[in-house]
């Protein structure tokens, strides 16, 4: 799992209060979905993060309390949640801007390998890769 996603969730179940500060999308949750939009919409219900009542309402109690005392064993620091939020944000669109470079790659690949293009010519398709890479703005405005 993401430490960060660990620590934000850890964070919230510490200080409930913290959702209200919450700038986080969904999509950012790569690895703990499931636990981000079951902690959503039990905030939305009850306004607060109760243990025992987030384990009774589980559709799975026994994970439920796997997760909660995992995330009980961390140590954030919730003064520190923006900073979390933030590096979040920024490890989504690394990790946006990485997918965009290997798939150009694997196309320029696919391109050598058939002899479209000779080495020289894929050896420049790389480069604009990387450069084009550096020149979008992978993260929202």
């Amino acid at each position: 799992m993401n430490d960060i996603e660990l620590q934000i969730l850890s964070c919230l179940l510490l200080k409930p209060e913290l959702m209200n500060n919450n700038k986080l999308e969904d999509k950012y949750f790569r690895h703990t979905q499931r636990l981000w939009q079951f902690m959503k919409a039990f905030y939305n219900k009850f306004k607060t993060f109760d243990s025992s009542l987030m384990i009774s309402m589980a559709s799975n109690q026994y994970k439920m309390a796997d997760y909660i005392a995992m995330l009980f064993e961390y140590e954030p620091a919730p003064s520190n949640f923006e900073k979390y939020q933030q590096r979040l944000i920024e490890e989504y669109y690394e990790s946006q801007k990485e997918k965009w470079i290997i798939q150009r790659i694997y196309e320029a690949s696919n391109d050598l390998i058939v002899r479209s293009i000779n080495v020289s010519e894929f050896n420049d398709k790389l480069k604009n890769i990387y450069e084009k890479a550096e020149s979008i703005r992978w993260k929202e405005e």
